[in-house]
């Protein structure tokens, strides 16, 4: 019974379910309510056109690149593709002329001396036949159009292996990416993911011999990478494709290089703000304090663990090592 029963005698019979505190419910049930979740950022939201000027043609355009101030990272894979929420931020890594048909990595795209750009206009700019895209943001099969051209060009030019083993890399991010997006959706073609992840292997393969050909025969940085950085990669790629004696190898390397204070760890030290460097310690046997310059990988770990589990062909798994993608770096 509530506490206005009885009013059906007073003539009153509607009102005995009324509400005393009937302002009050209403605001613990607003509090009680979950509230709503942010919209996911749109692809379209993230990106903006940019002005370029071709170094091999002059002529003045524009193209699509991501606000990275604006993109939300997620994480990283083992091979140090960056995951961020609502965006691939891979498709939006080359940037290509689409007068003459030049085309190459943003990093890269004003390193073109005059014998370069010549070879690219008798090689290229006078036979390429480019498909005219007015889409919005960048499809997975415009950008995979863009980064074999960006291939080319950087065979036409006689690039350094690095910058082709970059390309590659990231052209297998570009399609693992693909094969994602793909297997999101409800129904999806399958042979086509197979490809996908065939094409993926075939670049991932050419990027581990692109760049241990360029460790053993270029300077350092290696496309803005140190020598930890692309050790620790060049790891991960051999093991990838099965090399498992280069990737013990390497990740020793790593290992031996950044833990010379074995059993004096710190414990794991990350400014609040961004600073001009992280500092990494390794508790109960790891690395000692240890300072990486922005743009390198941080990875902190036992120093033996990490080529336990090269050997074992599964590095870095299990959520055992922890690896940081500092901002500037690949």
């Amino acid at each position: 019974m509530g506490i206005f029963s009885g009013l059906k005698h007073l003539g009153l019979g509607n009102m005995e379910e009324l509400e005393l505190f009937e302002e009050t419910k209403k605001e613990e049930a607003k509090k009680a309510a979950p509230a709503a979740a942010p919209p996911k950022p749109q692809e379209k939201d993230l990106i903006y056109d940019r002005s370029f000027v071709c170094p091999v043609c002059d002529s003045p355009f524009t193209a699509k690149i991501m606000k990275s101030s604006k993109a939300r990272l997620l994480g990283t894979d083992q091979d140090l593709r960056a995951r961020y929420e609502g965006i691939d931020a891979v498709k939006y890594d080359v940037v290509m002329c689409p007068t003459c048909g030049y085309a190459a990595l943003i990093r890269f795209f004003t390193n073109v001396t005059s014998s370069q750009a010549k070879l690219i206009r008798e090689k290229i700019s006078q036979a390429v036949t480019l498909t005219v895209y007015n889409d919005e943001t960048y499809g997975y099969e415009q950008a995979m159009e863009r980064y074999k051209m960006a291939l080319v060009n950087a065979v036409v030019k006689r690039s350094k292996a690095s910058e082709k083993a970059y390309i590659c890399l990231k052209n297998a991010w570009l399609l693992r990416g693909y094969g994602e997006s793909l297997r999101e959706k409800e129904t999806y073609d399958e042979k086509l993911v197979e490809k996908l992840g065939r094409q993926e292997d075939e670049f991932l393969e050419n990027a581990y011999k692109g760049f241990s050909e360029a460790r053993q025969s270029e300077m350092f940085p290696i496309c803005g990478m140190n020598t930890v950085t692309v050790d620790y990669l060049v790891a991960v790629l051999a093991v990838r494709v099965k090399d498992y004696g280069v990737a013990t190898k390497r990740g020793d390397h790593v290992s031996r290089r950044e833990c010379p204070n074995q059993g004096q760890g710190e414990g794991y030290e990350r400014p609040g703000n961004a600073g001009a460097e992280d500092k990494i310690g390794g508790a109960g046997g790891g690395f000692g304090r240890m300072t990486f310059p922005l743009g390198t990988v941080c990875l902190y770990e036992s120093c033996g663990h990490m080529k336990k589990e090269i050997r074992s062909g599964k590095l870095l798994s299990g959520g055992e090592a922890s690896l940081y993608v500092l901002s500037g770096g690949i």
